[in-house]
């Protein structure tokens, strides 16, 4: 936050801004390695990413992050950089075969304990 508020109060930048959206796509995209805590993500961008990208990284990936490339069920089939993205074979899109494959497993299940229950 301190780096934000330097930002856009006093037109100062001195570091990455790293949010929890930040953090999360950076290790998603292999921008950073083993940054356990927002400060290290910070640090590892700050060291290969040009100055003059440093505010404008935070306002794409928080944007991203809460759109496309969210914590839990990304969308990758929505991304316009999923070819870049080592999650891309982790998550399928709604209705494709895997997905297929896996609601009809959990109604199999659900149908199925009904049955032992004697619920209809």
């Amino acid at each position: 936050m301190a780096h934000l508020t330097l930002q856009h109060s006093f037109n100062k930048v001195e570091g990455v801004s790293v949010d929890t959206h930040v953090h999360r796509i950076s290790g998603r995209l292999g921008w950073v390695k083993n940054a356990a805590t927002p400060g290290k993500t910070a640090e590892q961008l700050e060291a290969w990413l040009p100055k003059d990208k440093w505010v404008s990284v935070n306002h794409l990936l928080v944007g991203f992050g809460q759109t496309i490339c969210k914590p839990i069920g990304p969308r990758c089939w929505q991304c316009k950089v999923a070819k870049l993205c080592p999650m891309r074979p982790k998550n399928k899109a709604p209705g494709s075969a895997s997905a297929t494959k896996k609601k009809k497993a959990v109604a199999t299940d659900s149908e199925e304990s009904k049955e032992e229950t004697g619920e209809e």
